[in-house]
């Protein structure tokens, strides 16, 4: 099998509550694709129930992507 790349930036989350499965397949994408796994707060939904810990997960990469580094 031959290994996997995506053009487009990526990150991958995993919500600290979640079933163990969606870890282990978020860690397996990761590692065929050369990201990390960052996890939040909360379940499947944690952009709603955790909405302040979600977007300081994400700000980084999507100030990075954006070209604003501050």
């Amino acid at each position: 099998m031959s290994d996997a790349t995506i053009a487009a930036p990526m990150r991958l989350l995993v919500s600290e509550d979640s079933l163990s499965v969606f870890a282990e397949v978020a860690g397996r994408f990761g590692e065929r694709l050369g990201v990390d796994v960052s996890t939040t707060p909360g379940r499947h939904d944690a952009y709603t129930e955790y909405p302040d810990e979600f977007a300081a997960a994400m700000r980084p990469f999507l100030r990075k992507v954006s070209g604003l580094q501050n």
